[in-house]
């Protein structure tokens, strides 16, 4: 009679342990759901059909986008391409504002975009923190999306990277490629 007890005890134990620990691993995926898809509700926004980008006021005053906000957007939404809660065409219509919106001659991504009496006006230099983020979100989207370019052009960006915002002397990354030799801010080490 003890052993049947023992037995059901165990098995009691061992149906809440398992029923607690799926609903905790239930609860973090649908917790991570619900975060993505709030953020991508408050924060990203449609410029057109098939580009998106990521609205840096965050619905505080007139849209604009920052490159380092594209970067994070895009990695988001390559993570969570990853996970199954996000995909492909989420981050396609990302990476495609931001081809759309690079540096005349480079891959480097306008720093700032703005809208200007419905007229968007991209700053003409660049910020190496949002060009690093998405050189990462291109190779991470690679990881998970193989076979449609994105290595291909994170290794341009790279390039560009290592051409245009680098200060040979100091073999660091600059803060962007408008921090030349002639410029007091060719020294100033950027941060990520």
């Amino acid at each position: 009679m003890k052993v049947k007890n023992l037995i059901l005890i165990l098995g009691t134990i061992i149906a809440y342990l398992g029923i607690i620990g799926y609903v905790r691993m239930s609860n973090d995926r649908t917790l991570e759901e619900r975060y993505y898809h709030e953020w991508r509700e408050d924060y990203i926004k449609n410029k057109n059909q098939n580009e998106q980008y990521v609205n840096a006021a965050g619905g505080k005053g007139p849209s604009f986008a920052l490159s380092e906000a594209q970067g994070y957007g895009m990695l988001l939404a390559a993570k969570a391409g990853e996970k199954h809660l996000g995909s492909r065409i989420d981050f396609q219509k990302l990476d495609n504002y931001y081809l759309a919106h690079r540096l005349i001659n480079s891959n480097l991504m306008s720093w700032r975009q703005k809208d200007r009496k419905n007229i968007w006006r991209d700053n003409p230099v660049s910020a190496s923190d949002g060009d690093i983020m998405i050189a990462q979100a291109l190779l991470h989207a690679n990881r998970v999306w193989p076979g449609h370019g994105y290595k291909s052009q994170a290794v341009n960006l790279i390039n560009d990277i290592k051409r245009l915002e680098i200060n040979q002397k100091a073999k660091m990354v600059t803060v962007g490629n408008w921090a030349n030799k002639d410029s007091r801010f060719y020294n100033v080490l950027r941060t990520l």
